[in-house]
């Protein structure tokens, strides 16, 4: 059964969930906190998040869940895959193009597939 669990916990505390496997342990690496300014307090507020590398440990794991499924019956399936390159014709010549195309100084491209799990794109510089 999943248990709710605070993400400054799991940064701060980790040592507390004994339940925790070496691949959660390895996503919990990658918890950032950043502070943001209020309007209504002189101390920044912490908020505290997973950075994108954290999607790529996640690869394979069995118990990731879309936020947006409405039962916890079906995990998502998270893989990486390689870019390709496209080659098509356009006015008699040779078109090749990247398919996802990398913006700069993009690392890792997210994609979610028609069957709701993710594709993990590495770009190789």
């Amino acid at each position: 059964m999943a248990r709710p669990v605070a993400i400054k916990r799991l940064q701060q505390n980790r040592e507390e969930f004994d339940y925790l496997t070496e691949q959660d342990l390895r996503v919990c690496d990658h918890i950032e906190v950043e502070y943001e300014r209020s309007f209504y307090s002189y101390r920044p507020k912490e908020v505290y998040q997973l950075n994108n590398l954290a999607i790529v440990e996640a690869e394979e794991h069995p118990n990731v869940y879309l936020d947006d499924a409405n039962s916890f019956d079906s995990p998502v399936n998270i893989a990486l895959a390689e870019l390709q390159l496209l080659v098509s014709e356009q006015k008699g010549k040779l078109l090749i193009t990247l398919s996802p195309y990398p913006h700069e100084q993009q690392k890792y491209i997210a994609e979610r597939t028609a069957s709701d799990g993710i594709l993990i794109y590495r770009v190789n510089e």
